[in-house]
């Protein structure tokens, strides 16, 4: 496996205390955007023999996102966004 997208929920306050990851394997992780409310976010769990950055596409009060551009020796670069849409939010 190359990459893995993660929701994380409330209770969670940091994605590096309540999981270990493999050897071989990186994350890239961010906080929940609403400052009232505890733990949740969202991360990317990766290779670390892909290189990965952060790609800004703004904060949305509706969803969580973390979107990552992804290069590696064997494929061309692409962007991998991992999306939260908390039950109770509108769709517009």
């Amino acid at each position: 496996m190359k990459i893995c997208a993660i929701a994380l929920q409330r209770g969670s306050h940091c994605f590096h205390c309540c999981v270990r990851l493999p050897p071989g394997y990186q994350v890239l992780y961010r906080h929940r955007g609403i400052s009232d409310q505890r733990g949740g976010g969202v991360a990317l769990v990766y290779r670390d023999t892909v290189k990965a950055t952060t790609v800004d596409v703004g904060n949305s009060i509706e969803f969580e996102s973390l979107a990552v551009k992804l290069t590696g020796r064997r494929f061309k670069a692409s962007v991998a966004v991992c999306v939260y849409r908390p039950p109770g939010t509108a769709l517009h």
